[in-house]
């Protein structure tokens, strides 16, 4: 499960690319950027998250884009004094926890247990730094996203479909069944309004220039698809419903749903 305090944090990343391969490339180009010590242990372990392996089920895209997106940036900071994954300790992991909050804390700590867990299971260290760590409960809130937060998805959102998520997300608090059936018919391009979960609201900046990216690339892949929503994929431009709720996973857009990333509920679900 993933949590998230905003709306769209964890959401951001959520798509369903329609290339297998892309996840795959995804994976190899971002643990290509972690120091030696720490890539070869952190792209296997996204790999048996994908696939799965004999004691675990896959686990969704937005899992993986989620769980990376909270210990990237903690890697990055122990690469500067530690030469390897097994080198870190309780107290490393502690203070690199410290100063998060809310469901910031509480998915970091979700995905560095699914990383050293597995990193102890396939002894690639000796002891497991997250053994004791445990998560709080903490009350769901429809607040919009803050500034840094849309700004630490968009670096892992990478498709136009991806980044308008995180912009209605983060703009609208907006809940990913909201998201789901958004209709073309809700556009009002000219005027600037968008009409989300059946209010008017203005079309913000960011909202806006998402939504024309994603619009164009929407309408280069399936020129002639009859259905009417605006996030459309590979099957479901072929028909007129909405992307199965999974696509998105549950309340990707409540900062409280994900209890992975830093954003939505249910975004680390099992496929």
């Amino acid at each position: 499960m993933i949590g998230r305090r905003g709306t769209a944090s964890s959401t951001l990343d959520l798509l369903e690319d329609d290339s297998a391969s892309s996840i795959r490339s995804w994976i190899d180009d971002r643990t290509g950027e972690l120091p030696d010590g720490f890539a070869g242990a952190v792209r296997a372990w996204l790999l048996v998250l994908l696939d799965g392996d004999r004691r675990a089920k896959p686990r969704s895209r937005t899992c993986l884009y989620v769980y990376f997106g909270c210990v990237r940036p903690l890697l990055e900071n122990w690469a500067t004094t530690r030469d390897h994954l097994r080198e870190i300790t309780v107290a490393d992991v502690t203070a690199a926890l410290s100063p998060l909050r809310g469901w910031q804390r509480r998915n970091a700590i979700a995905a560095l247990r699914s990383l050293f867990r597995f990193a102890k299971k396939r002894g690639l260290i000796f002891a497991n730094p997250t053994t004791r760590l445990r998560t709080e409960d903490i009350p769901r809130s429809l607040l919009p996203m803050t500034d840094d937060e849309v700004l630490a998805v968009q670096r892992i959102a990478v498709t136009p479909a991806q980044r308008l998520i995180v912009a209605l997300a983060a703009a609208y608090a907006a809940r990913a069944t909201a998201i789901r059936h958004l209709s073309l018919d809700d556009l009002d391009l000219p005027n600037r309004r968008i009409t989300i979960a059946g209010h008017s609201q203005r079309l913000g900046e960011l909202p806006h220039q998402t939504l024309l990216a994603w619009l164009d690339q929407r309408r280069a892949t399936w020129p002639k698809t009859p259905n009417r929503h605006v996030l459309i994929n590979a099957k479901t431009a072929l028909g007129p419903g909405p992307w199965a709720p999974n696509t998105l996973n549950g309340t990707c857009c409540t900062r409280a749903s994900t209890s992975n990333a830093y954003a939505a509920t249910g975004y680390c679900t099992r496929r």
